[in-house]
């Protein structure tokens, strides 16, 4: 049966056969002598060895009792295998979180390549509020029903809204009845489905869309993602975003609109470049297109086209 103690130098355990009781052993870590406790010592002194009753006859002279000792051949302990299991599981540990880094790392690579920037649009000169009876389009860009039109409500959109109204309209005018749209806006607290489901488009459908946008608050913050993705619970053939800020989590929400087959026109309010190139994007990536106008070419078209009621 082993005996386990502690090397009084190096502080590691060590493993001694038991009949070494009361006797030496040498560290196989630090080669240091240790004195192995002896568990039958009724006093407990750990195996400590009586004085020894020669003295040196002289300074620096060894007892003959300690020569003796040292002159025996000491064996050597055995190291715990504790430490050993543990160096293991550690190194295993660190092994797994390396491997994870280099997954991760995989990962980031991977999702940049796909963020890598298309050229950023110049500024549409389609007028956007002039009303089209040939097809459903969106300040010229042609659509598929059913369509939801997903507003962006914040604050930066505080002189913009109108501009996104008009449009909003005067695409609904493009649709036949039977061709279908809903409205989503993206709001500070929570965003807000038109009631009703999808409801046809054209005149009568125009009208509830006006009603519907009339009395709409932009306070705060809001979250277009999130937007997006209630948008595409609806099951839309097409998506049409306005806003001027950049899109978080685009690539996500492309996606999304891939696997389910929807295309997402983006459209720019006086965004600057950075917003510009994240709304191009999102439309390339789910294979729309993107229109961006300046707030003075807004204010310039809308003067051009026919008013709206």
């Amino acid at each position: 049966m082993a005996i386990k103690i502690r090397c009084s130098d190096c502080r590691k355990k060590i493993s001694i056969d038991e009949a070494f009781a009361g006797s030496m052993c040498r560290c196989p870590y630090c080669k240091a002598i240790v004195l192995v406790s002896d568990k039958t010592d009724p006093l407990g002194r750990g195996g400590r060895p009586d004085a020894p009753s020669d003295r040196p006859a002289e300074p620096g002279k060894a007892p003959a009792a300690v020569e003796a000792v040292a002159a025996e051949e000491i064996p050597t302990a055995d190291p715990v295998r504790f430490q050993g299991i543990v160096t293991i599981i550690l190194l295993g540990l660190l092994v797994v979180m390396v491997a994870a880094a280099v997954v991760l790392f995989v990962r980031l690579m991977s999702t940049g390549s796909n963020q890598e920037p298309f050229d950023e649009p110049a500024e549409t000169q389609v007028n956007p509020f002039v009303p089209s009876t040939a097809e459903p389009v969106v300040a010229g860009v042609s659509m598929a029903p059913p369509i939801v039109y997903v507003l962006d409500t914040s604050s930066s959109m505080l002189e913009l809204f109108d501009f996104a109204v008009a449009m909003t309209r005067i695409s609904i005018r493009s649709l036949e009845a039977g061709q279908e749209y809903s409205i989503v806006l993206a709001a500070a607290r929570s965003n807000k489905v038109m009631p009703g489901g999808y409801i046809g488009g054209g005149e009568s459908g125009e009208a509830v869309a006006k009603e519907f946008l009339a009395n709409v608050r932009r306070l705060g913050a809001s979250d277009i993602s999130q937007a997006l993705s209630v948008a595409l619970e609806q099951k839309p053939k097409t998506i049409v975003l306005y806003a001027r800020k950049p899109v978080d989590d685009a690539i996500k929400v492309a996606r999304q609109a891939n696997s389910a087959g929807v295309k997402i026109i983006t459209v720019t309010l006086d965004g600057d470049a950075h917003a510009r190139q994240s709304m191009a994007n999102l439309a390339k990536a789910t294979g729309a297109k993107s229109q961006a106008y300046s707030f003075s070419r807004l204010q310039s078209e809308i003067q051009d086209a026919p008013p709206l009621e």
